[in-house]
């Protein structure tokens, strides 16, 4: 008994003795392939937030005591800008009391809209300059120091529609409500306001006007931060605005003046109604959240654009 005992004792301890050989390289392997997956983890980081979709409903309806707060606004046209489009600026001071991270750079993953009213038969689309190629750096008037990156690379924009909304942004019935992108941070174009072709590259300067950029230094702001540009030409954003061919043909004389023409709200209202800036997020279901919106200002015509 005592030999078939210990005969049973060698068995289990040779077989504890094989499994650990096998064990120990899996348990080593298990490791090194967690701390792989961290590290790739790491380096792709979060998803890209989602974009603002086509149409979209809003899931906040009130439109003050928002977590992100707006103040010091103040905004100009120039009526005359590229491919049809008025060029509307804005300066203003955002500050984040949210939870989470506004993305307030340029371009179409902003969280920053300027929200418009278009007549219900018209469904506008954008077109505006791209991030790049960058073929030049010029010294525009503003921002007045530092050089503009100048592209050739234009894109078409689709703004969102946004749904079952006229009551809440005080609109009236017969207009729909979009909510339109600012153009890329830090970049411009120069195009001609006749609408004849420019030349490529270093000839367009020669022959056309600058286009005004949005400039924002500080492209996020954190939870308990705030943003506001003091220097001229910064903290701005341009918005291209599509307004009908005709409307802007009256404006191509303009383009060399160093003034704007002043424009009864009755004139330009028939074809697009400024409401106001807002900040949005899309959630990963394609909810959108307002964050903030504030009034469009009544707009300071007599102030040309360089000087914001």
């Amino acid at each position: 008994m005592i030999d078939r005992d210990d005969s049973r004792v060698k068995t289990v301890l040779g077989a504890m003795d094989e499994h650990r050989r096998w064990l120990f390289p899996f348990l080593t392997a298990f490791i090194v392939a967690m701390l792989i997956g961290v590290l790739l983890l790491d380096v792709t980081g979060s998803p890209p937030k989602p974009l603002l979709p086509r149409e979209f409903r809003l899931i906040e309806g009130r439109l003050s005591n928002l977590p992100v707060e707006f103040s010091d606004i103040r905004s100009c046209s120039c009526w005359h800008g590229p491919r049809d489009e008025a060029q509307r600026k804005y300066k203003f001071r955002i500050v984040n009391h949210s939870d989470r991270v506004v993305d307030i750079g340029g371009g179409v993953k902003s969280a920053i809209r300027l929200i418009v009213a278009y007549p219900k038969d018209r469904r506008p689309t954008i077109t505006m300059p791209a991030a790049g190629p960058i073929f030049a750096e010029v010294q525009l008037g503003s921002p007045a120091d530092e050089l503009t990156p100048i592209t050739e690379r234009i894109i078409n924009v689709k703004p969102s529609l946004i749904r079952e909304s006229n009551e809440l942004f005080g609109a009236p019935e017969d207009y729909r409500i979009w909510a339109l992108p600012p153009s890329p941070n830090k970049v411009a174009e120069f195009f001609s306001p006749t609408g004849t072709a420019l030349g490529p590259g270093p000839a367009s300067i020669e022959a056309g006007n600058p286009t005004y950029p949005t400039v924002v230094d500080q492209t996020e702001v954190l939870p308990g931060e705030e943003y506001a540009g003091h220097k001229l030409g910064h903290g701005t954003w341009s918005f291209y605005i599509p307004i009908p061919h005709r409307f802007a043909s009256r404006f191509r004389d303009f383009s060399h003046f160093e003034f704007e023409p002043i424009l009864p709200r009755q004139d330009y209202e028939r074809h697009v109604i400024f409401i106001g800036v807002a900040a949005m997020e899309v959630s990963d279901n394609g909810e959108v959240h307002l964050l903030g919106f504030a009034p469009a200002p009544s707009e300071n015509a007599l102030v040309s654009p360089r000087t914001l």
